[in-house]
């Protein structure tokens, strides 16, 4: 399921989706019942330069309230040239004049290409988290004490 980010500020201006994150807890829980037969799979996008600090620790909150068992994907927001979204990260000075919109980005790839990142450490801990599917309820104390206010 498509999740995007826990931040509805950017769901509804950058992702254009409507969704609060309390109707993403509800189907979470749904989804949820099912997890015996099936490990429920939720994606979020990183690397996203209209995000703030704030909007990183919400969608990490949004993913601490998931019920568990589930599979953390994470994948780098890639603007395709001609698009509403890549013309408007030019004309907001969020991408460099020489971005490529390679389908084949990776995290790390991807990064040489935004203007400015005010939030390297909050993308790499996303970033850990999928590549060593960490259960976070296992890490709560360590989040609450080192990333979430």
């Amino acid at each position: 399921m498509g999740i995007q980010s826990g931040s509805e500020r950017i769901n509804k201006g950058v992702y254009n989706r409507g969704i609060t994150n309390q109707r993403v807890l509800e189907a979470t829980k749904i989804i949820s019942k099912y997890a015996h037969k099936i490990k429920p799979l939720y994606d979020f996008i990183i690397n996203n330069p209209y995000e703030r600090r704030e909007d990183i620790v919400e969608t990490i909150n949004l993913i601490r309230k998931i019920p568990k068992p589930f599979i953390l994907a994470n994948h780098c927001l890639v603007f395709s040239k001609g698009t509403d979204s890549y013309n408007a990260a030019l004309k907001d000075g969020k991408l460099k004049k020489n971005y490529s919109s390679l389908a084949s980005f990776d995290y790390h790839e991807v990064r040489q290409y935004l203007t400015k990142d005010n939030n390297l450490y909050l993308n790499s801990f996303m970033f850990w988290l999928e590549r060593m599917q960490v259960g976070l309820w296992k890490h709560s104390n360590f989040l609450k004490s080192r990333v979430i206010d």
